[in-house]
């Protein structure tokens, strides 16, 4: 999980997007709050700095591994009267309630807060939620009767709490979080697969977790130069709440640099590691875009992907991407190593000039699928 929750804050900027008519008609404000003086272009900078209150919006669902889909939330922005007459610059605190529905028949329901404080030093997220995601189990080598994937339902409901600060004035955080969730497994087909045990098929699953960060980015949003790495560990054990012992951990690290006065690079580098009796549904996964989700799976996986962006004007941009996985059997006697890859391209707009923030589209091709995703910022912003 990361510092900052990127579908929250996703919705709230389509909320913006989609609230832009009701305040032109009721305040006639648009020219001032959604238009750039220095440009005269479509931007939400001063609506990011003076306004609060309750905003609906829908979304919208682009995940491969669970069919596209849409759903909305109910989005609260929290500011004090004092940060409305200044116009402040700082990310506001966001509380939301909202759920999906996918075309795979996958939902959820939930609600969580992103809390802000002291000019960003320090930041928590915490939620709660149920969800019925329909998935595919994927095989490799083949079972006896040639099936090479499975299709199954995971049910879950749960909490998350994480709360991070950043040490002494420096570009380091640190963070410990919380999860807890009850989980139950059904597959549609009643096939014995030995590396899903069935104790994994129902189970309470509790872990407590610490966290360091090192963040030097221009720009949280849409970075142009910098690093942000992190590494993250979270054990789960009785005394946490959980059935099951084991560990997982994680950790990038993300680094961007100027080429050109137009011209932008980023790459990123990506370790995931699982440790004991993981659950088949919590190991890693390659992730990249255009690649399914739990497609290509693990008890190890690492990754590198690189991105160049074109500002071929100064509210457009181009952007290129590839990259290149592996994840490692949890069995090495029964299954082979895992590879994928993935390219693709995209475009951002320069939706609030004064934060550097970007919104855009990218289309990707992997080793079976395409796909498109809304992305927020940077692509890489869900760290």
């Amino acid at each position: 999980m990361k510092n900052f929750s990127l579908d929250i804050v996703i919705v709230v900027f389509l909320s913006f997007l989609f609230s832009v008519e009701s305040f032109a008609q009721k305040e006639n404000i648009f020219k001032n709050v959604f238009l750039d003086s220095l440009d005269n272009s479509i931007d939400i900078s001063e609506f990011l700095r003076t306004r609060y209150g309750f905003a609906f919006v829908p979304a919208l669902i682009t995940e491969p591994a669970i069919g596209y889909g849409g759903g909305g939330a109910l989005l609260f922005i929290h500011r004090n009267p004092k940060e409305i007459i200044e116009g402040t610059k700082g990310f506001p605190s966001i509380s939301v309630l909202g759920g999906f529905y996918t075309q795979s028949n996958s939902w959820a329901v939930g609600g969580g807060h992103l809390g802000v404080w002291k000019n960003g030093n320090i930041r928590y997220r915490g939620g709660v939620g149920i969800i019925s995601a329909n998935l595919t189990y994927y095989r490799t080598p083949l079972l006896p009767n040639g099936v090479k994937h499975l299709d199954f339902n995971i049910a879950a409901y749960g909490l998350l709490q994480e709360i991070t600060f950043r040490l002494w004035n420096s570009a380091f955080f640190a963070g410990i979080n919380y999860s807890f969730g009850h989980t139950e497994v059904k597959f549609k087909s009643a096939i014995n697969l030995p590396e899903i045990l069935n104790d994994e098929l129902n189970l309470n699953i509790g872990g407590f977790g610490a966290s360091l960060y090192y963040d030097s980015r221009n720009n949280m949003f849409t970075p142009n130069t910098g690093i942000y790495a992190g590494i993250k560990y979270i054990h789960y054990d009785k005394y946490f709440g959980s059935d099951k012992k084991f560990g997982r951990f994680f950790s990038h690290i993300l680094g961007y640099i100027k080429l050109t006065n137009k011209i932008f690079g980023a790459l990123r580098l990506d370790y995931k590691n699982s440790f004991d009796n993981t659950p088949f549904f919590m190991r890693p996964f390659i992730d990249l875009r255009g690649v399914p989700a739990m497609r290509y799976q693990g008890e190890t996986t690492y990754l590198a992907e690189t991105e160049i962006r074109w500002d071929f004007t100064n509210r457009w941009s181009l952007i290129g991407f590839t990259g290149y996985g592996e994840a490692l059997p949890v069995n090495k006697s029964l299954f082979n190593r895992y590879t994928a890859y993935n390219y693709g391209a995209g475009f951002r707009y320069l939706l609030a000039r004064l934060y550097g923030i970007r919104m855009g589209i990218d289309i990707a091709k992997g080793p079976k699928d395409c796909a498109f995703y809304i992305q927020f910022g940077s692509s890489w912003f869900r760290y």
